[in-house]
């Protein structure tokens, strides 16, 4: 496998069908550049992702976040279907069966938020608050997941390569 540049990468997409004719739409994950300005519309999902502190009125946030869901969900929809902040993209979103919202916000989480919306959420507490009692990084620092390579070139691994 060889590397690309930058700008060869054309960013993954699902297929998300919409009936029985097999129609369909292409989904993507939400970039960063939208995902900012969806947390400062939507402040209810920034307390999903970050977490609930203990002055927090859990009660409200509760209400917010079911007040916020079918604006937060037709909005992720828009900007996951290409049309980023398009007020027609999002209610055409918010009229479609929940099923088929949930289908179109599943493929957006796959591509968004690779491992789960959990170890993101994870990733988002430890950058905000620096690591857990927990012992996350071993430096004091979060560091991400350990990369997976080939084993080491030895002549008693069996993975002798003479030639690198």
């Amino acid at each position: 496998m060889a590397g690309i540049g930058i700008l060869d990468v054309i960013p993954p997409k699902t297929r998300v069908i919409l009936n029985e004719e097999g129609d369909f739409i292409e989904v993507s994950g939400v970039p960063a550049g939208e995902f900012s300005p969806l947390l400062a519309r939507f402040p209810a999902l920034q307390k999903l992702l970050v977490g609930i502190g203990p002055d927090d009125d859990k009660a409200k946030l509760v209400a917010d976040l079911a007040a916020a869901t079918p604006d937060a969900i037709a909005a992720i929809g828009a900007i996951a279907c290409g049309q980023p902040g398009n007020p027609e993209a999002e209610a055409k979103i918010a009229a479609m069966p929940l099923a088929l919202q949930f289908d179109i916000l599943e493929a957006a989480a796959q591509h968004t938020f690779k491992g789960g919306l959990g170890p993101f959420a994870e990733r988002c507490r430890v950058l905000i608050d620096g690591p857990g009692a927990d012992g996350t990084g071993s430096s004091g620092k979060w560091q991400p997941p350990p990369r997976r390579s080939a084993p080491p070139s030895t002549p008693e691994s069996g993975n002798s390569h003479p030639d690198r």
